[in-house]
């Protein structure tokens, strides 16, 4: 088949509506579940490659790609993909990260309440036939403080969800200049200068940074014993930004009241939080909403349409 248009080679299960429009401009060929070598075969005289998060695109696979021009990925990170091997044969990667940011907020206040009034430990005990109401006694959100630590698109978002929902809200980000602190102020929400003031104030705190060298661990047992007792604390960013030992720790003694994760340092995870009841552990499904996936898919469409013109 040549229908003289750019070939997009398809590597994860995308939409019926994004492959749909994907067609409308390129010649598009799925190859859903590829090993790396049928990937290097395919891959050789390919305009373009989609993948999400499975399909890993490995130096290997990029010394095979002689015409390639650009790798999508919808979503957020781009851990499957050898950036640098790109960059260093000049082929353009990107994604989407911009389309889950209602998602991922929406699950972070979820979480938030769902914590709170120990929904998820009600529930276990429900399916085990515990009538457990008595130990079931959550609190209120309403006039209590949210602490944002990472004060991007996402923790923006929550931010205004938190105000809607009657709670003062604090941030901090690393790289707040005069304008991000104007428009936080404009919002209700006042920008700290550290991360210790956000943990000592804070009743709920929300973690939306990057893992790097200093953010790996950026949760420590030191961290954990500064923030209030009885304190709340999100993590919906990336794995490794919390210690999770020090964390099951500060959980089993009642200085934590509660805690909810999506990502975690190795996954799929299976440690000793699982075994506690005040923390919710959900399969890094943050971004995992129709419609954000939809959008990823779609905005993608649009950067390879830019990228390949």
């Amino acid at each position: 088949m040549n229908s003289g248009k750019l070939r997009v080679i398809v590597c994860d299960p995308l939409e019926a509506e994004v492959l749909d429009e994907l067609k409308v401009s390129f010649e598009v060929e799925v190859i859903d579940g590829s090993s790396e070598d049928e990937l290097c075969r395919k891959i050789c005289d390919a305009d373009a490659v989609i993948v999400r998060s499975r399909t890993k695109i490995t130096r290997k696979v990029l010394e095979s790609a002689h015409r390639l021009k650009a790798i999508g990925r919808p979503g957020v990170g781009l851990d499957n993909v050898d950036a640098d091997a790109a960059r260093e044969k000049g082929i353009k990667v990107f994604n989407s990260p911009e389309a889950s940011t209602a998602a991922v907020a929406e699950y972070v206040c979820g979480a938030m309440i769902c914590v709170a009034r120990k929904l998820n430990f009600a529930d276990r005990k429900m399916r085990g036939g515990i009538w457990a109401k008595k130990e079931c006694m959550g609190r209120n959100i309403e006039e209590t403080t949210l602490g944002i630590i990472g004060f991007g698109r996402i923790g923006k978002r929550v931010g205004a969800f938190g105000k809607a929902l009657g709670m003062h809200v604090v941030a901090y980000d690393a790289f707040a200049d005069d304008k991000m602190r104007t428009e936080a102020g404009t919002q209700g929400i006042t920008m700290r200068d550290s991360v210790m003031e956000i943990l000592k104030e804070s009743d709920f705190i929300t973690l939306h940074v990057p893992l790097t060298d200093e953010t790996r661990h950026m949760i420590s047992a030191r961290a954990l014993a500064m923030m209030r007792n009885g304190a709340i604390i999100v993590n919906a960013s990336r794995g490794g930004v919390i210690d999770e030992d020090a964390l099951s720790d500060a959980l089993s003694s009642g200085k934590i009241g509660g805690a909810a994760l999506d990502v975690f340092e190795k996954e799929p995870y299976s440690g000793k939080l699982t075994a506690l009841d005040n923390v919710l552990l959900t399969p890094h499904i943050g971004g995992n909403t129709t419609d954000a996936q939809l959008a990823a898919g779609m905005m993608i469409v649009e950067k390879l349409r830019a990228a390949l013109k």
